[in-house]
């Protein structure tokens, strides 16, 4: 089944891709100059022993696509396109082909009858409270209108998490706190503390995430693969240390040394240095150029699974 998405925030468009694949998705560059190559092998059954959907991004009409059209005819894959506006060449070469296809519209709706941005964003939000039953205090809807009003993408997914913790029952502000979060908070702590705690299965979801919604990718791949690796160097050090006794003399803010020795304990010292290893050769292998950035949260797991 070919499923086309189809908007500028990249937010929603990610938790779309997600809801269609069921999190079991590969991820293909169109721009890429082994593109068929990369593709062909992303859809062969045989090759990943499963069926995971291919989401293509950077998608543009051009003549050369219709070898692409072809294997979608003869391989039936299940495939995600993710575009800024329709390409009606696509939609044509699809009804040609009799291949069937859902589109996928995200975008939100302002009054634009609105006096001011302000009144624009309360309106809107109050809609999208309603849509998903959830009820909060006319003063905390105010507040959080003042703090999403120029992310409304990530106030959409935050109202979805509320609307399945709690539905038409009011909602305190301690609640709030504890369960939203705010535009410009990284989930990238979020991954690290899952990998620290051995929950690989949520952090390769979410090392999948955080690659898909990189604006600029070749500039922020190299920062989060030092982030992980500096992290797990820093655990094996704070586990070094404290079976000699010597915690105290490690040179990191106390919070953050007990966090990392707690995550720790659920680690020998050779899985921590399997796992350096492991993002140290996807760092290098990725600097000669020998693999994709899309490719990465492919390769991550395959390394790791022979930790349990």
């Amino acid at each position: 089944m070919i499923h086309i998405i189809c908007g500028e925030e990249d937010f929603i468009i990610s938790e779309k891709i997600i809801e269609i694949s069921n999190n079991n998705f590969r991820i293909s560059n169109f721009g890429d100059r082994d593109f068929m190559i990369d593709f062909q092998q992303k859809i062969n059954k045989k090759l990943w022993g499963d069926n995971p959907f291919v989401v293509i991004r950077d998608f543009y009409d051009t003549a050369g696509c219709e070898p692409l059209y072809l294997l979608f005819k003869n391989y039936n894959p299940d495939v995600i396109f993710t575009l800024n506006e329709l390409s009606n060449t696509l939609v044509k070469a699809l009804k040609e082909l009799k291949i069937p296809y859902k589109l996928h519209k995200i975008e939100y709706k302002f009054d634009s009858k609105a006096t001011s941005k302000k009144l624009n964003f309360r309106r809107w939000a109050e809609e999208i409270l309603s849509k998903y039953h959830v009820k909060l205090h006319p003063a905390a809807v105010e507040k959080l209108c003042e703090i999403f009003i120029n992310s409304p993408a990530h106030f959409l997914t935050e109202i979805k998490k509320l609307s399945f913790y709690k539905k038409n029952q009011l909602i305190t502000t301690e609640e709030i706190k504890a369960l939203m979060r705010q535009p410009g908070e990284s989930k990238t702590f979020e991954m690290v503390d899952y990998l620290k705690d051995k929950d690989f299965l949520k952090f390769f979801q979410y090392l999948k995430r955080e690659v898909l919604l990189m604006g600029k990718p070749e500039k922020e791949i190299l920062p989060l693969l030092g982030f992980l690796g500096s992290t797990i160097y820093r655990m094996l050090l704070v586990k070094k240390a404290n079976e000699e006794g010597k915690i105290a003399e490690v040179d990191l803010n106390p919070y953050y040394r007990g966090k990392l020795l707690q995550g720790s304990y659920k680690f020998s010292e050779k899985e921590l240095k399997y796992i350096y290893n492991i993002i140290a050769g996807i760092e290098k292998r990725y600097k000669k150029h020998q693999i994709k950035i899309s490719d990465i949260p492919e390769e991550m797991p395959i390394g790791m699974s022979a930790i349990k």
